[in-house]
């Protein structure tokens, strides 16, 4: 009888032994995003459960951060020499603000292998200087705007295709006694969107990006550039945004068009997965095109970035792990997760497919597939000291203050575009 009990406390106490070598083996991920709120967080949060259900040796400490003070944490993390295994950026100058100083890691290889999971093109997005330092996640176009189809249908308005059906109807809707346009320009970004696809539109994809990468003859103060500021500066002149325009936030905003205090809202793709979280029951939610502007030079051109997930240089000793994490992020069964709860474009071929996309994700894609040309969002590819804090956040906020019309605006971007002009060709 002893013996036998001696056995079992000894076998009982071997598997202690073993599973507390297994804890003791098993490494941590640490993995920051922007994604605090559903349906974004519970999606990362089911694909990381299942990622560790594969992968019992592999910990994931997601860290969520909320979008206006991501990239202040992220930046902090880096310089103090504390960042996480893995980090989702928004691509293009966020991953070129880490990838110079060496603090990214290169997946030259991983991605060589890989590249046909990819749509092509998308990787632009995680590039410098001929490496690549992640992988491409989701997707986003931000030519599109949202209605609310009760306020148009009360006063007999359709969806505008052109920039003056637009202004016409914004005037209709304001003598009703309606806000025509809800926006949230406090942090400069939603501006910004406003502006980037007005000049799109206007100057066309190829002239923004002559712009942003300095080509000779092309400049922030030229007469169609200034003209595109223009239309963005007489939205704010003709009193079609919403009072809080330069003191509210995005969410301000958002709550302000889903109370029906406002007919139009203009953002990025990803509002197509969050509208049902934040509509009220009965909600008239549309979406269409943004619109055309006579003359202009970019009718069927478009706005999109990609997200993306890099891996840091606290894996350097052994990135075996973090390649994992990119390999099973990247597969499209996984990617099909994410489209479902989110609604969004996918970079992975073949995620975005009748099982996975509602009808307004099949909009947006018609939309997509329909673009002469494209280019990264503005303020992603342009020096970061252009951008955020920036003469194209801070003056597009200044426009609606007042304190800067589009001549002057544009003035400061030109000055500014001209010190940081070796960034630019180093950037190349």
């Amino acid at each position: 009888m002893r013996k036998s009990f001696f056995i079992v406390v000894t076998m009982a106490l071997a598997v202690v032994f073993v599973m507390a070598q297994c804890v003791q083996a098993q490494t941590t991920l640490n993995f920051w995003t922007e994604w605090t709120e559903d349906p974004q967080y519970v999606a990362i949060e089911e694909l990381i459960d299942k990622f560790m259900s594969e992968n019992p040796d592999i910990n994931v400490k997601h860290r969520p951060i909320e979008n206006e003070q991501f990239h202040t944490v992220v930046r902090t993390g880096f310089t103090s020499g504390n960042p996480p295994e893995i980090c989702q950026l928004e691509g293009f100058e966020y991953v070129i603000r880490y990838a110079k100083p060496g603090q990214l890691l290169k997946i030259n290889e991983w991605m060589s292998e890989n590249k046909d999971r990819f749509v092509a093109g998308l990787d632009a997005s995680v590039t410098w200087a001929g490496d690549k330092y992640g992988i491409p996640w989701g997707g986003n176009l931000i030519m599109q705007y949202y209605y609310n189809g009760e306020i148009l249908n009360t006063y007999g308005i359709s969806p505008p295709k052109t920039w003056r059906e637009f202004l016409i109807s914004c005037q209709k809707i304001k003598d009703n006694g309606v806000t025509p346009i809800a926006i949230g320009d406090k942090h400069g970004w939603p501006g910004v969107h406003w502006w980037g696809d007005l000049l799109v539109r206007f100057v066309g994809a190829q002239k923004v990006w002559d712009l942003i990468t300095r080509q000779p003859g092309h400049s922030w103060t030229d007469p169609e550039v200034v003209q595109a500021a223009t239309f963005f500066q007489e939205l704010s002149d003709f009193d079609f945004l919403s009072k809080g325009k330069a003191s509210d936030d995005y969410p301000a905003a958002v709550a302000l068009f889903f109370a029906g205090r406002s007919a139009y809202f203009q953002t990025g793709s990803w509002f197509v997965g969050q509208y049902k979280e934040m509509a009220p029951p009965g909600f008239e939610f549309g979406i269409a095109k943004f619109p055309e502007i006579a003359g202009g030079k970019g009718p069927n051109d478009a706005v999109m970035y990609a997200d993306c997930f890099v891996l840091t240089t606290a894996l350097q000793d052994d990135p075996e792990p973090g390649y994992r994490f990119l390999d099973f992020m990247s597969r499209k069964e996984n990617q099909e997760i994410w489209v479902k709860y989110n609604q969004s474009l996918s970079p992975v071929k073949g995620a975005v497919n009748a099982d996975t996309a509602g009808p307004y994700l099949r909009q947006i894609a018609e939309m997509m597939a329909a673009t002469d040309d494209t280019i990264p969002h503005i303020g992603h590819v342009a020096p970061s000291p252009l951008g955020h804090g920036g003469p194209m956040y801070v003056g597009g906020l200044g426009v609606l203050t007042g304190e800067y019309d589009a001549q002057s605006w544009m003035e400061w971007l030109e000055e500014e575009a001209q010190k940081y002009e070796p960034i630019y060709k180093e950037r190349l």
